[in-house]
């Protein structure tokens, strides 16, 4: 009877400590699977590469006209148009990428923002037909029908179908190491703030002027492994990335700065339906460092 009494005081005890006990993490085995977004159905790239020299579409903006290279539609409601400057005496402009809305009807894609135009096609393939409705170089809107290579987009993981969507930037942690000791947290990713905060905290060379207006409005991944960032100053960022698992990598193509590097590796979770957290390697101004992003998801 003795040995039962102390037998039951003993499971007394543990009960508590066992109540305590946190719940266990997702494991890898258990990931969060988001639905696609809003447009994946109708996600798809068209490139001009192949279309007849004398018929690549352009377009006016501001003063200049921009020849079109390629533009993504994505899987949430952006399009990622690759562009450049007419040629001039002055020589080839530089790749540029721009970003805006669009919609989508029976192939027809509808675009505001920095292109104001849209572009209709007939379908999958090389050599398609493809029409492009812009402004020309009088200020009228025209019409002009070349061809190009359509491809739709496809994710290829349940990583990748989370990942492709357009995102913002909640807050974000910057930690800078070798020659000074920074870690800092932000409320959304003002590059300018938080370059100023890094040079009055020792890191050296940095102009926090230059990133006059670098704060990141949206980050986008797509199923076809393209990648934007855009800043409220009108500029963005292009490139590529690949997802393996969590891990994550990118290089751009078009844009960069102390903060955002030409290529970088880390990581990307979800920890749950509409959220991510993007990890980043970084190097500013020869210290090393690290960026960890919360992003919500841009519905």
């Amino acid at each position: 009877m003795k040995k039962l009494f102390i037998l039951l005081a003993a499971a007394a005890l543990l009960l508590p400590l066992a109540s305590c006990k946190k719940d266990p993490k997702p494991s890898d085995q258990d990931p969060v699977e988001m639905k696609p977004a809003a447009t994946a159905e109708v996600a798809k790239t068209v490139s001009f590469a192949s279309a007849p020299e004398d018929n690549k579409p352009t377009y006016l903006s501001g003063n200049t006209i921009y020849e079109m290279i390629s533009i993504e539609f994505t899987e949430s409601s952006r399009y990622i148009l690759y562009r450049k400057p007419v040629a001039t005496k002055a020589g080839e402009g530089e790749v540029e990428v721009v970003t805006g809305p669009y919609t989508e009807s029976n192939g027809t894609y509808k675009c505001t923002g920095e292109f104001e135009g849209s572009v209709a096609v007939s379908g999958d393939g090389s050599n398609k037909e493809v029409t492009v409705t812009a402004t020309n170089a009088e200020g009228q809107k025209e019409e002009t029908k070349t061809t190009g290579t359509v491809t739709s987009t496809s994710s290829s993981s349940q990583g990748q179908t989370n990942a492709a969507r357009t995102w913002k930037v909640a807050s974000c942690v910057v930690t800078i190491s070798g020659g000074v000791s920074i870690e800092k947290g932000f409320t959304g990713c003002n590059l300018q703030e938080i370059a100023t905060y890094a040079a009055n905290n020792g890191v050296k060379n940095l102009d926090p002027a230059k990133l006059k207006g670098y704060s990141i409005t949206e980050i986008i991944f797509t199923g076809a492994n393209s990648m934007t960032i855009s800043f409220s100053n009108g500029v963005s960022f292009g490139g590529t990335y690949t997802l393996s698992g969590s891990n994550i990598s990118y290089k751009l193509t078009s844009g960069s700065n102390e903060f955002i590097n030409t290529s970088a590796s880390g990581t990307l979770e979800f920890p749950k339906d509409g959220q991510a957290e993007l990890s980043l390697n970084t190097t500013v101004k020869g210290y090393s460092g690290g960026i960890d992003f919360t992003l919500t998801e841009v519905k």
